[in-house]
């Protein structure tokens, strides 16, 4: 089977989109044929490269800002020449399902969303708005649309005109490389693992809450991720004198990543409004303490018993508070089983047997 995904990131980007591509199109090219096409981030070049085993397409899109960008008809035309049996768009905050959806071709059109159920400027509110009829019209297009959570399917019902009947379940998963891993926990580090960002993973009130208790106890805070925000964050640790204390580490490998949640005592994200949250699910599968915002998505581990949850509004305190019993407490969570990627793939497998078995 021809398998096109579309996405507007792809490794080496780090981000949960860009992990769950990567996951799912590495072990679907071992079954299928698989070519991933995306959008070129900044001053990226565009080229045909193999990754991992994965075909995938670069395209320099048409960008005015950062959040602000679109395919060209270029992408469109190479995804045509493919001729693929199944179409497979993520993002629904962006362009791309739209885009994918003008395909002129037989395919069966799927589409992960990955909605958070807002946007988190202004800006991207005002985008969102205008994208919004474009995508209704992709959603009434696609044969299928999977979601990760209940949280994002009801999120998806209230926003857009959905048929339910083409809603399918899939959770995202982790890598069982996760349950191998052998703590080295000689001092206290609290792990972040998330795009820099401080409108929606809020990357400063992290560092923030850490400069409240960082002179009561002997930890590190270490942020694993890049993006947008970059230079303003280490410009605030710098500011804080911080820069001993906090590590920001970037581009990091597979290994080297579950390296860090090994070497981790608590996971904490401040970001407000998820789907699902792929670095917390890998945070708890490597058995951390983890600190969460008792909201979307991020509330079913909390309600599971799971991880600590901070109720809204989240402040600078209610996040140090919260570090500080996890360092501090011998307190008990209940053990997460977690749904794998191998299981995401097989189900993905399923459903693109199903749609192409008949007409939808």
């Amino acid at each position: 089977m021809k398998i096109a995904i579309i996405c507007r990131r792809y490794y080496s980007e780090m981000g949960g989109i860009e992990t769950h591509v990567q996951e799912i199109a590495e072990r679907l090219a071992k079954r299928h044929e698989v070519l991933v096409f995306t959008l070129v981030s900044g001053n990226g070049q565009t080229c045909n490269e193999i990754i991992n085993g994965v075909n995938v397409r670069r395209f320099k899109p048409i960008r005015l800002s950062y959040s602000l960008e679109f395919p060209r008809g270029s992408m469109l035309r190479e995804i045509e020449r493919f001729q693929p049996d199944v179409l497979h768009a993520h993002g629904i905050h962006t362009i791309i399902p739209f885009f994918a959806s003008r395909v002129n071709s037989n395919s069966k059109l799927v589409i992960t969303p990955h909605y958070l159920g807002k946007s988190t400027t202004l800006f991207r509110k005002f985008l969102f708005f205008a994208y919004k009829p474009l995508l209704n019209v992709a959603l009434s297009k696609s044969d299928r649309i999977i979601c990760s959570t209940s949280t994002e399917k009801n999120m998806l019902n209230r926003s857009f005109n959905v048929d339910n009947m083409k809603i399918r379940m899939i959770p995202n998963g982790v890598g069982t490389d996760l349950a191998k891993i052998v703590p080295k926990r000689d001092g206290m580090r609290i792990l972040s693992v998330a795009r820099l960002d401080l409108y929606h993973k809020k990357t400063d009130k992290l560092i923030r809450a850490f400069k409240l208790i960082e002179s009561k106890i002997n930890a590190k805070l270490v942020l694993v991720g890049d993006g947008p925000d970059r230079k303003e964050i280490m410009k605030l640790i710098n500011s804080l004198g911080l820069s001993e204390k906090i590590e920001v580490k970037s581009n990091l490998t597979r290994d080297q990543l579950v390296q860090e949640y090994a070497n981790a005592t608590v996971f904490v994200t401040a970001s407000e409004i998820e789907n699902f949250g792929i670095a917390v699910a890998e945070a708890l599968a490597a058995k951390l303490k983890v600190v969460v915002p008792n909201s979307t998505a991020l509330s079913l581990f909390v309600d599971a018993g799971h991880a600590l949850g901070m109720e809204m509004p989240i402040t600078i305190e209610k996040i140090a508070e919260a570090m500080m019993t996890c360092l501090q407490d011998n307190n008990k969570f209940l053990e997460y089983s977690p749904y794998t990627w191998d299981m995401a793939a097989e189900e993905l497998h399923k459903l693109y047997e199903e749609l192409s078995a008949k007409d939808c």
